[in-house]
């Protein structure tokens, strides 16, 4: 994550680059100021690689304020917002990276933000990606993923990455990884394991490490790491969803998290996540038939179907789609597919409503 604070003593003019910065999920702003003198104050505290900052702001003006910053952190972006063009030369001769002219307008902005994120960004070869939606893995676009010593040692990293910047306590990991081993022996082999993820990190040349901490165990990723849930917490946590989020959302929600994997921990979080993809998968299949993108919502349909071939209200939506759409046989299909897992699985026959929907099909 990309930190960026603001320093203007106009307060609706903060107010317009907090909404311009609100579009770039990669910057956190860690602080707005109208004080300059409390801004290099809690520099420290906020650790800024970029700096919004007014020239002209009384008794601490821009320009001295832009030298005490770069002193103190000398990679620091400075872009300078000001409703004056005659500080220019002065500005670039301190080296700042943009000189915005009040009032900013959001083109000219973004064109400076597309300068910074291109300079904060990571080569593509030296990216590194977690991925929890379908298989475990830690890996770079041109290389293998990390390879696991042990089975536990994968177990136990992909427990510290979802818990990812959180402490988790030795007793509740013996507890999770080994808890019908003697306390003794499961030390050590937790130990073994922390020891194993180090250098098998340590041998990616990468950033994250595991650490002890007072007992605990936490996991620490560089900021240019990508964790694939942290987009989707992102993206769930949108109060307004449009059709690329969703899609965003769904194209990760239809791979199983931890996929293939038995460990007890991820089992619930897992059965979790599947009913949001089904959640997601219906929003979706509403919008594309609103749409008449009907190829699109089938496809949805039937991988929230397949999530959960026991789940009543996704089989009705999918039987009425494949009648409204003039799709009998398909509906059919699915009829005698449902019918035939209810039956042999659970001992059960479908529900009336379903059989009423395919009872006007015969």
């Amino acid at each position: 994550m990309i930190k960026a604070i603001i320093i203007d003593d106009d307060l609706p003019s903060i107010r317009v680059v907090e909404h311009f910065l609100s579009a770039y999920p990669e910057v956190e702003l860690t602080g707005s100021f109208t004080d300059p003198a409390e801004a290099l104050e809690k520099l420290d505290t906020c650790s800024p690689d970029i700096v919004f900052l007014d020239i002209r702001m009384g008794a601490l003006s821009g320009m001295d304020t832009a030298k005490r910053i770069l002193a103190a952190c000398p990679d620091t972006d400075i872009i300078f917002t000001t409703a004056y063009d005659n500080y220019a030369v002065e500005a670039f001769e301190i080296n700042a990276t943009d000189y915005l002219v009040k009032p900013i307008m959001k083109s000219r902005f973004d064109l400076t933000m597309q300068r910074v994120l291109k300079k904060h960004a990571p080569a593509e070869a030296d990216r590194l990606r977690i991925t929890c939606f379908g298989k475990f893995a830690i890996s770079r676009p041109d290389a293998a993923p990390v390879r696991w010593r042990t089975e536990k040692s994968k177990e136990l990293a992909a427990l510290l990455v979802y818990h990812r910047g959180s402490v988790v306590s030795r007793d509740e990991i013996i507890e999770l990884l080994w808890p019908d081993t003697e306390p003794g022996r499961a030390a050590r082999y937790l130990h073994n394991s922390i020891y194993y993820i180090r250098k098998s990190l340590e041998g990616y040349n990468i950033c994250p490490s595991v650490m002890k901490i007072a007992g605990s165990y936490s996991l620490v990723l560089s900021e240019s790491v990508e964790v694939d849930y942290d987009e989707y917490e992102r993206l769930y946590a949108k109060a307004d969803k449009s059709v690329a989020d969703l899609e965003a959302l769904f194209n990760l929600l239809k791979h199983d998290f931890m996929e293939g994997e038995d460990w007890e921990w991820a089992l619930l979080q897992r059965e979790i996540l599947q009913k949001r993809c089904i959640e997601i998968a219906l929003r979706l299949a509403r919008l594309y038939m609103k749409a008449e993108e009907l190829t699109k919502a089938e496809s949805v349909l039937r991988t929230a179907y397949l999530k959960d071939p026991y789940e009543e209200h996704t089989v009705e939506v999918l039987l009425k789609f494949y009648i409204d759409s003039g799709q009998k046989a398909a509906a059919l299909r699915l009829y005698d597919e449902y019918e035939h897992t209810m039956r042999h699985e659970l001992g059960l026959t479908p529900e009336e409503d379903i059989k009423r929907l395919v009872a006007t099909l015969r």
